[in-house]
């Protein structure tokens, strides 16, 4: 995750808490947490989708932390509010990617099942060729 930039503003009792995604994020994640297959993988599908993907979230993430009129403005309390806030909404982004991703491997698992099976009754009906080559012999 990427360092998030926190703006005061205390007439306003307001802090603003930003931070920038940067694409391929879900690739340098995987690679770093997920076996090398699984990274190459997910690196093939965010290159072949990578509009998608990329684009399927706002690249900034920003948040507000407003003190009620009433209260005391504690700048520290609503930096804590304000990147967790933008903290929700980055990992919120990042489901979102590897919803897609996944989205896109259940295509191919589908696609791959689908040339299994074929293959496999091509087999049976070989087996079933040779059969009859020995019965009517």
């Amino acid at each position: 995750m990427k360092e998030k930039k926190v703006i005061v503003n205390p007439e306003e009792k307001i802090v603003v808490a930003m931070m920038e995604d940067f694409p391929k994020n879900v690739v340098k994640e995987c690679m770093e947490k997920c076996n090398y297959v699984t990274a190459e993988v997910v690196r093939d599908v965010v290159f072949w989708n990578d509009y998608d993907i990329d684009k399927s979230t706002n690249p900034l993430f920003k948040s507000v932390s407003k003190c009620d009129e009433f209260d005391t403005f504690d700048e520290r309390i609503g930096a804590e509010i304000a990147c967790s806030l933008v903290d929700k909404k980055y990992h919120a982004a990042m489901a979102k990617k590897y919803a897609l991703i996944k989205k896109y491997l259940h295509k191919v698992i589908r696609d791959i099942e689908l040339l299994e099976a074929m293959h496999n009754k091509k087999v049976n009906n070989i087996t079933e060729d040779i059969k009859r080559c020995y019965i009517d012999k």
